[in-house]
């Protein structure tokens, strides 16, 4: 929700029945699996942003499937990756096809299947790293989450109001209401641009201010809206993330709950460099929010 607000433009993986896929297609596929029915029906809110623009499932011809396509051969092939590799192919086994209605069941679930969200994750990243934009988490919660963490060289540290809960047309006009505001907050954060953490912070508060003034018009309950608008202030922890900190992370925590040949618990892998280069992340958290 932050991104979609904070961000001029998103790019996210949409699981589809072909590669350019006519609505009849969705509809079919939606007809056809009761999972991917329900999939399209829990994003079903956010149709306007697509409309809009705002979000797509592709830039410039260039799409995420190409790279978790190859973060998920690799995957299958790496060596160094093999215990990895043996937890995801017993989570294969466990739950048999890994098709369209299972992966948009586990994407509606929140992505807790190895098989499904390290390669989507990991794919996502390397995508990012072409287009040298951004990535938009959560803020850890899984062991492999917080091992990602430790890979991570913090840039800079901020706080902002957000809409946590709103609607597609909601979050389009609060975009529109706030557009100076975060004209300047996304140029200071620009990727490929030097961290300028005064710049940043500057940009943040008169981001605040313009939220602060245009509160009563963001929260304001119209009769057509599908839900309550709810704010929140949210931490955005800018990082660098080496470009495989999703394999490597995930590596960890496999190996940390599997027996080790010793019958203890093993320890992690060392350093392992899948690929080259380096993706910035923007960690988002809701204050006052408890991790577990």
């Amino acid at each position: 929700m932050a991104a979609l607000l904070l961000a001029s433009r998103c790019v996210t993986f949409l699981p589809s029945p072909a590669d350019d896929p006519s609505r009849e297609q969705f509809m079919d596929a939606a007809r056809r699996g009761p999972e991917y029915r329900e999939f399209l029906e829990s994003w079903r809110w956010s149709m306007a942003l697509w409309d809009e623009g705002l979000v797509s499932a592709e830039v410039g011809g260039m799409q995420p499937l190409d790279d978790i396509v190859a973060a998920n051969a690799r995957l299958g092939t790496d060596p160094l990756l093999a215990p990895l590799r043996e937890m995801v192919e017993s989570e294969v086994s466990r739950r048999g096809s890994n098709g369209l209605s299972a992966l948009a069941g586990d994407i509606v679930r929140s992505g807790p299947d190895p098989m499904f969200s390290v390669p989507i994750a990991a794919g996502l990243d390397a995508f990012a790293l072409r287009l040298d934009a951004i990535v938009a988490r959560s803020d850890p919660t899984s062991l492999a989450q917080r091992a990602e963490m430790a890979l991570a060289s913090p840039l800079v540290a901020l706080a902002v109001p957000v809409l946590i809960q709103a609607s597609g047309d909601r979050l389009l006009a609060a975009r529109d209401l706030l557009e100076e505001g975060l004209a300047d907050l996304r140029s200071a954060l620009a990727p490929g641009s030097e961290i300028d953490v005064a710049r940043i912070r500057e940009a943040a508060r008169g981001y605040c201010d313009a939220f602060a003034r245009e509160r009563e018009d963001l929260l304001l309950s119209m009769a057509d809206d599908e839900v309550r608008p709810v704010e929140a202030m949210v931490t955005l922890r800018l990082v660098s993330l080496p470009v495989d900190a999703v394999l490597r992370s995930s590596l960890a925590a496999a190996e940390a709950v599997r027996p080790s040949r010793s019958g203890g618990i093993g320890t992690g892998p060392g350093e392992m460099v899948v690929g080259g280069g380096a993706v910035r992340s923007l960690i988002v958290g809701v204050m006052g929010r408890s991790r577990r």
